[in-house]
């Protein structure tokens, strides 16, 4: 909903590093080292591409998920440092052996999986892999790659726990996750 200032997404098969700062209604994005999004969401007070309310009116705390779409994505090293926690360094969200700490939402259970110490996900069906615990005032870091072109994928930051009836997604903030597009 947010456009990004530049692009620099690494094609299909190459790793991307993401670090996002949310901190009240500030959202940060730093892209393989480029810093792509800086804006408050207080200032977005109309309702933009999502059937959602505008970006203004949208929780400021929620869990982190994993949307996906049409492709498959693989996600490493996802680390969370808590900002409001004084000298908390970062601390693992995925343990690299399973999900524990992780809720599958409306998908299959052969969706999201474990492998080499990556969460991989086939793509099919369209749904949510999310945190068991909700989220304010953070830094996320993580790695992510889709594994061949024209995959199409999001993270989502203050998401709700479940999706709506006949929605495959939950409420949240999306940050896209696209091959060769940010």
């Amino acid at each position: 909903e947010i456009a990004p200032s530049k692009e620099v997404v690494k094609p299909a098969g190459e790793w991307n590093s993401w670090e996002i700062t949310c901190r009240g209604s500030r959202v940060m994005i730093v892209l393989n080292g480029q810093k792509i999004i800086d804006e408050d969401l207080a200032m977005h007070t109309e309702p933009r591409q999502q059937k959602g309310p505008a970006l203004a009116k949208r929780p400021l705390k929620g869990h982190i998920g994993f949307q996906n779409l049409n492709g498959s994505i693989t996600l490493r090293n996802i680390m969370i440092k808590p900002l409001d926690d004084g000298e908390a360094g970062f601390a693992p969200l995925f343990n690299g052996k399973n999900l524990d700490g992780w809720v599958n939402v409306n998908c299959a259970p052969e969706t999201w999986t474990v492998k080499d110490g990556m969460v991989v996900c086939t793509g099919i069906p369209t749904g949510v892999l999310r945190t068991e615990k909700m989220y304010e005032n953070y830094i996320l870091e993580l790695e992510w790659r889709h594994i061949k072109e024209g995959g199409n994928a999001g993270l989502f930051i203050h998401s709700d726990p479940i999706s709506a009836p006949g929605q495959p997604f939950t409420r949240s903030i999306e940050v896209q996750i696209l091959d060769g597009r940010n």
